[in-house]
């Protein structure tokens, strides 16, 4: 995956200047986060993290089920706690149990891809992304090559 240059950063990017990004600590509080260094309209946390950040690089697995699940709270943006009492359930017939909702977006050479309502579920093995749901959203398709 190529990286984007210095110009495609800059342009239209609030993550290009990023005061995260700055070894000086600024006396900026974040509305969202609260956080010190930055404010909400640059909040990792409200945005998702820009493209080459470490913490981007979580593996999610291509799912032809229903729920899209992460198994890393971390990897959730606009996080929420789960009220409802629906629990995901897996092969063996086990109910784990959902704490929490949120969005993600996930990098690509082009342009992010979004979900909302990711669902956090504790003792998942795995990120599952829902290959319908994926698509539908974001107006993309997906090929399969053997």
């Amino acid at each position: 995956m190529p990286s984007p240059s210095g110009a495609s950063l800059a342009q239209g990017n609030p993550f290009s200047s990023h005061p995260h990004n700055s070894s000086s600590v600024s006396p900026l509080n974040c509305q969202y986060c609260d956080r010190r260094g930055h404010i909400a309209k640059t909040c990792y946390k409200l945005h998702g993290y820009p493209f080459n950040h470490s913490r981007c690089q979580a593996t999610w697995l291509l799912d032809s089920g229903a729920s899209h699940v992460t198994r890393d709270l971390a990897n959730l943006t606009l996080v929420h706690d789960y009220t409802g009492n629906d629990k995901l359930m897996v092969v063996n017939g086990k109910g784990l149990t959902i704490t929490h909702s949120g969005s993600i977006s996930l990098p690509t050479s082009s342009s992010p891809l979004h979900l909302n309502k990711v669902l956090y579920v504790l003792n998942t093995s795995q990120n599952l992304l829902p290959i319908s749901q994926l698509c539908q959203k974001n107006f993309v398709s997906i090929e399969f090559f053997p």
